[in-house]
């Protein structure tokens, strides 16, 4: 879903969407992909640091 909404902004909405990932932890994108690619390497300029491409819940404070 959020996903969806995020794919329907108006062009140049400035938004931190490689900040959104899955409850897993995860980039929900091909790994292969362009996409994934870029939203790892924008969390990895924040210092977010993936292991396997995840991101540590724990560390971040994440409570579901």
């Amino acid at each position: 879903m959020v996903g969806r909404i995020l794919g329907n902004l108006p062009k140049g909405t400035e938004l931190p969407w490689h900040r959104v990932i899955n409850a897993a932890g995860e980039i929900s994108l091909a790994e292969d992909s362009p996409s994934f690619k870029l939203q790892k390497a924008r969390l990895q300029e924040e210092g977010v640091v993936l292991n396997n491409n995840r991101v540590s819940l724990k560390k971040f404070n994440w409570q579901p």
